[in-house]
C-alpha cells in the first residue's frame, strides 16, 4: 500500500492495512489522501501489476471556542440572523429555538434566520445550535440568551365595551387585560368628539395587569349623553 498523503501504515503489506492520517494530510485540498494498493501476481512467465485505489476523506475533530452571533435584544415580530463563529471541522449544524420563534431559513447550515412570534410577555429565551462532525464523541453546543420585548395588547376580560346605562343604574364592571410589553396606560374620555372627564359615579380602577370600569352613574341629565373612552 501508498498514500499520496505523509500519514503512517500499519500492515501496509496485507489487504487489511491501517492508515493513520497526519497532520499534513488534515491540512490537504479538501482533506482527502488517496490510498493506491498494488499487487504484483506470482507468476513463472513474470506478470504486471496490478494497481486499483480509493479516496479518503479525513474529518477532525472540532475544535475552537463557539459562539453565536446576532442581536441578544429583540421585539416581538422581528426576523434576525444569528451566525455560529469559533468552531472549525464542523459538517453538521441542528439548530434549536424554543416555542415562539419560527426558523426562517437556514436550518443545517451555521448561518440561521428567524422570526420571533407570539409572546404574551416580555421574556429571555435560549437559542442552541448542536454541531458535530462524522467522528465519534464529536458533538459540541453553543447557546445564546435573548432577551425578547413582547408587543403590548390589551385585551376584554369581562364585561360589554358599548354599554346603555341610565341613572343610578350600577354599570357592570369591563376589565381589561394587559398583555405583552404594556406596563403604563393611560384612559381618555370624550364626549361628541370633545375632550372630557369620565362620567359622574364611574371609577377606573388600574394596576399593573388590568383596568377596571365600574359604578353608578349619578348625574342627573336633561338629555341622553353619549361617552366615548379610549385606553392607549
Amino acid at each position: 500500500w501508498t498514500s499520496t498523503g505523509s500519514g503512517i501504515f500499519r500492515f501496509a503489506n496485507t489487504l487489511t492495512p491501517e492508515y493513520t492520517p497526519s497532520a499534513g494530510d488534515l491540512a490537504s485540498a479538501n482533506n482527502e489522501v488517496t490510498l493506491i494498493m498494488t499487487v504484483t501476481p506470482k507468476s513463472s512467465c513474470g506478470a504486471t501489476p496490478i494497481s486499483d485505489s480509493m479516496t479518503l476523506t479525513i474529518d477532525q475533530n472540532i475544535t475552537g471556542t463557539g459562539a453565536i452571533m446576532g442581536d441578544n435584544t429583540v421585539c416581538e415580530s422581528d426576523t434576525t440572523v444569528y451566525t455560529l463563529n469559533g468552531l472549525t471541522g464542523v459538517t453538521n449544524y441542528n439548530w434549536i429555538v424554543p416555542a415562539g420563534v419560527d426558523i426562517v431559513a437556514g436550518q443545517g447550515t451555521s448561518q440561521l434566520s428567524v422570526t420571533f412570534n407570539n409572546f404574551d410577555q416580555n421574556t429571555t429565551v435560549e437559542l442552541i445550535v448542536i454541531t458535530s462532525n462524522d467522528c465519534p464523541n464529536s458533538s459540541n453546543t453553543t447557546s445564546l440568551n435573548v432577551s425578547v420585548s413582547a408587543n403590548p395588547e390589551l385585551l376584554l376580560l369581562s364585561g360589554n365595551d358599548q354599554v346603555s346605562l341610565c341613572y343610578n343604574e350600577v354599570l357592570t364592571p369591563i376589565t381589561y387585560e394587559l398583555k405583552g410589553g404594556a406596563n403604563d396606560t393611560s384612559i381618555d374620555w370624550s364626549v361628541g368628539g370633545v375632550s372630557s372627564t369620565a362620567p359622574s359615579g364611574i371609577i377606573v380602577t388600574e394596576n399593573t395587569s388590568t383596568i377596571e370600569i365600574s359604578g353608578t352613574p349619578d348625574a342627573i341629565l336633561n338629555l341622553d349623553k353619549e361617552y366615548t373612552y379610549s385606553i392607549t
